[in-house]
């Protein structure tokens, strides 16, 4: 238990640090490529986690204050970022619910949970877990 305490201090300050340096990084502009999918199930599917995902949006947008808003957001978009640049590490699938940061900045937002899940990720015990059972996971991010 001790442990997993001092990893996620040290994930918590990884976390921090990374956003800071996001912030300074936003003068280079993000493009996502369009997808072209001609077949209607999935298409279908990717409307309903469009949906699930503007539903989580309006949620935490509506029902939160905006200063505890604006700090849960950043930890929400670094949660999509990490995952998002490095799929297949491991640390980067999960995010755990117990840890310091989380609770403190993304915990108590009303939607985020809803948020997550519309991106893919699976809540467990004590963490939610990112899955690419979904083929529009990824594209969520």
């Amino acid at each position: 238990d001790e442990k997993d305490s001092d990893q996620d201090s040290k994930n918590t300050a990884q976390e921090e640090k990374e956003i800071k340096d996001d912030d300074e990084d936003k003068t280079e502009s993000d493009s996502t490529p369009a997808v072209d999918d001609s077949s209607g199930e999935s298409s279908d599917i990717n409307q309903n986690s469009n949906d699930d995902l503007e539903e989580a949006l309006k949620t935490l947008s509506q029902n939160n204050e905006s200063e505890e808003l604006k700090i849960g957001a950043q930890m929400l978009y670094l949660y999509c970022k990490n995952l998002s640049k490095n799929p297949t590490v491991p640390r980067y699938r999960k995010i755990y619910t117990n840890n310091n940061s989380f609770k403190k900045k993304v915990g108590n937002l009303v939607g985020a949970k809803d948020f997550l899940s519309a991106l893919g990720f699976v809540e467990r015990t004590n963490f939610f877990e990112w899955s690419e059972t979904s083929p529009d996971t990824k594209s969520q991010l």
